[in-house]
């Protein structure tokens, strides 16, 4: 588990020195997210503060259903926001 969180960080580390974004916090979704274990050790790892979205299970089938609702026009990009953010650990 740490080694993936390490190899994790090391990714960030270049995409953000790609993007040039300062770092700030992490938002955790899907079942990783539902585990008492993995978020703290990302937390751990990365020394930042680790959020967890409300309800995480298949946040990648919502935001996929989100996509298509966009692209059948039922919804609008903006209509669509991020809530129930709660931070667990840092």
């Amino acid at each position: 588990m740490e080694g993936v969180a390490y190899n994790s960080k090391w990714l960030l580390s270049t995409v953000e020195k790609f993007i040039s974004r300062s770092k700030g916090p992490l938002t955790m979704s899907g079942g990783v997210a539902l585990s008492s274990v993995w978020p703290k050790i990302f937390a751990d790892v990365f020394e930042r503060e680790i959020r967890v979205v409300e309800n995480p299970n298949f946040s990648t089938a919502r935001g996929a259903a989100m996509i298509a609702s966009i692209g059948l026009g039922y919804l609008k990009a903006k209509e669509i926001g991020v809530q129930n953010i709660k931070s667990l650990y840092s």
